[in-house]
């Protein structure tokens, strides 16, 4: 199992990859497509918080991976993450999502300087994924006011932040 200091500088690495060669996204079918292994690090990222921070977190909850719905750079040092977790619960194959939002704000060395990760909406229950699969805007453009998708519109259950990398 990576460290979580390691899982976070594995998804910057991913984040300054896609900052690279963002101008050639549409050659890809989907947002994990293009922004390779990201989905997978913020999943694993949330794991070990809410594992450790969150006692409420029940432990027979895993989580699967991320839909990543908008990716936005800031300037040159800044990402927003928009996107959905797809968890579990014990030995069943039954699957849920709920909605989450990272940031991460980078150095002038990109060296990471701090992070935000937003999971849950505490004022809305899951969806199971079939239904998430079958309406896909469910947590983001169908639910935000405006095309921004201000985090700041849900009351979010799990609030993580990580400062002075």
């Amino acid at each position: 199992m990576k460290t979580l200091k390691k899982l976070e500088y594995l998804l910057r690495d991913e984040l300054l990859g896609w900052s690279r060669m963002n101008n050639e996204n549409n050659r890809y079918k989907s947002l994990n497509q293009a922004t390779g292994d990201a989905s997978i690090y913020i999943t694993s990222i949330l794991q070990q918080h809410l594992s450790t921070e969150f006692p409420n977190w029940p432990s027979a909850r895993w989580l699967d991976d991320a839909i990543l719905t908008k990716v936005v750079q800031e300037n040159d040092n800044r990402f927003l993450i928009w996107g959905v977790i797809i968890w579990g619960e014990g030995h069943t194959t039954n699957q849920w999502t709920d909605p989450f939002f990272f940031s991460l704000t980078l150095t002038a060395d990109n060296n990471i300087d701090d992070y935000e990760l937003l999971f849950s909406d505490a004022d809305h229950q899951e969806l199971n994924y079939e239904t998430f699969r079958n309406y896909r805007g469910s947590w983001d453009q169908d639910f935000y006011a405006t095309n921004e998708w201000s985090p700041a519109e849900r009351n979010w259950l799990c609030v993580i932040k990580r400062y002075g990398k």
